[in-house]
């Protein structure tokens, strides 16, 4: 099963459906290693912006990285229902 998904981008359709377990699973990470997950959430998707205030605008970046790769790219998408 995860061979399928090896090398496939999850679509922006997929992360909006999956965007609490994803928020969930930033909070543990956030609350384990703030320091390491904070540094490394604003390298790839909040810029300056802290972690506590830009939650949403994480996920929209997540989702705007994920369209690039699929749509310019040409990587190939993957979405729970398509698999």
């Amino acid at each position: 099963m995860n061979a399928q998904k090896r090398d496939k981008i999850p679509s922006p359709d997929l992360i909006h459906r999956q965007r609490g377990r994803i928020l969930e699973y930033w909070e543990l990470l956030y609350d384990k290693q703030r320091q390491r997950f904070q540094k490394e959430i604003q390298v790839a998707l909040l810029g300056n912006q802290a972690f506590e205030t830009g939650k949403e605008q994480g996920i929209m970046q997540l989702q705007n990285n994920c369209n690039y790769l699929i749509e310019t790219r040409g990587f190939e998408s993957w979405d729970v229902r398509k698999s």
